[in-house]
């Protein structure tokens, strides 16, 4: 009997340690196919773990004969450093009006997983943009995303920012080597402090330095730097003089393009909205003015949330990783001040506060779509989406209605 009981504990032990010994299967979630799916399947299944290097593959959409060669890699910053689930850039091998986005190479996967609101605050940003009639919007769209067929979440399928027809429209540089001093074209900025090997410092007389990349031209010669230096700090003084009756500055910037970007970010409460994602162009080397857009990066809207201080302006009472720059003393200005008043009100009188429409269609689009979501990234914010529309209506409603006791 004792023998007996030693092979059965044998037996028992040897099974405990063949079952602590297996490997749990991996848990497999299927997209809710309540949006559209894109697969995006990379050569030999390479990973994406760069944001600089290319992979080749080929894109296609669920339910449909659609497929095309593409290139792929990572993107963003914040959201690219610090969360598991990361963003996308996509260069197809012709242009495809994808999803019916307007047609081009290049386009963005948005992951917005940085916070609870970001990818509602997208969407609402984007609805102002285009109500404001901004010259140039990005659209977007929800999507469902499975890399070598492997679900990867909801995303924001949405434009790449570039010189492109419909876009950006800029006059191209020629770069004639022997004209090279007398080639003329447009300008593609950013203000942004990320990106450090395409980046002009510019010495502000706000007491910091500005850091402008340049996106067009790609690569700058000494004459393209010296003058879109010289230019930027033009642009600098003028904002930063005490006399702010002068109208200098706005000899070198759109206004009324510059007020309705303001009140984009203003009623969304991003408050990097000068510092960080803040794209502006210049159409030509002669006349043109610079104009700030299109709005892009929400990741830090409702920046009041943490004191719970909606009634109050972007550049009061900034969180300490936001800055103002510009916006600052641009909003000294009176006639700046009047003309978002008039922009503001321009608004309200055609489109009312029906935010709460654009944000519910959202909501009942996405919302089976973000329940999936959850069981591939469990800590995931966007999982959250249909629980926390309610307090970003609310937010943004008190927001509203400060900014209509100080511009109506």
């Amino acid at each position: 009997m004792a023998r007996f009981h030693d092979i059965l504990f044998g037996v028992i032990t040897l099974l405990l340690i063949l079952a602590s010994c297996a490997q749990p299967s991996k848990q497999v979630v299927e997209p809710s196919h309540s949006v559209p799916i894109i697969h995006l399947d990379t050569r030999n299944k390479a990973p994406i773990t760069s944001r600089e290097h290319w992979r080749s593959g080929a894109l296609s959409i669920e339910d449909s004969a659609f497929m095309i060669n593409m290139q792929m890699r990572g993107r963003g910053n914040t959201t690219w450093t610090l969360s598991d689930k990361k963003p996308f850039r996509i260069k197809l091998d012709a242009p495809y009006p994808l999803l019916g986005l307007p047609c081009s190479k290049h386009f963005v996967l948005l992951s917005e997983a940085t916070t609870p609101y970001s990818m509602l605050a997208a969407v609402a940003a984007f609805e102002l943009s285009r109500r404001l009639d901004m010259p140039y919007t990005p659209q977007i769209k929800p999507v469902e995303l499975v890399i070598n067929g492997e679900y990867n979440g909801l995303y924001l399928l949405t434009e790449q920012i570039r010189v492109e027809p419909g876009k950006i429209d800029l006059q191209h540089w020629t770069r004639k080597p022997s004209e090279a001093q007398h080639d003329t074209g447009g300008w593609l900025l950013e203000i942004d402090g990320w990106n450090t090997y395409s980046r002009i410092n510019l010495p502000s007389q706000l007491g910091v330095t500005l850091p402008i990349e340049y996106h067009y031209p790609k690569q700058l010669t000494d004459w393209q730097r010296n003058y879109i230096t010289q230019l930027l700090q033009r642009v600098d003084s003028a904002i930063c003089t005490n006399d702010k009756d002068s109208r200098v500055w706005e000899d070198l910037i759109d206004m009324d393009i510059l007020a309705k970007y303001y009140i984009v970010n203003e009623i969304m409460d991003n408050c990097e909205a000068f510092s960080g994602s803040c794209w502006f162009s210049k159409q030509d080397m002669g006349s043109s003015k610079i104009m700030f857009g299109p709005v892009w990066d929400f990741g830090s809207a409702f920046a009041h949330r943490y004191i719970d201080k909606p009634e109050c302006f972007i550049y009061q009472e900034m969180p300490n990783y936001c800055s103002p720059l510009w916006l600052k003393e641009l909003v000294r200005f009176p006639r700046f001040q009047l003309c978002v008043q008039r922009h503001y009100r321009q608004l309200k009188a055609i489109h009312g506060d029906d935010l709460d429409a654009v944000i519910d269609d959202f909501v009942a689009q996405v919302s089976l779509a973000s329940q999936a979501e959850t069981r591939r990234w469990p800590n995931s914010p966007i999982g959250k989406i249909p629980e926390n529309a309610p307090w970003v209506k609310q937010y943004l409603k008190r927001k509203i209605q400060f900014l209509d006791s100080q511009w109506l």
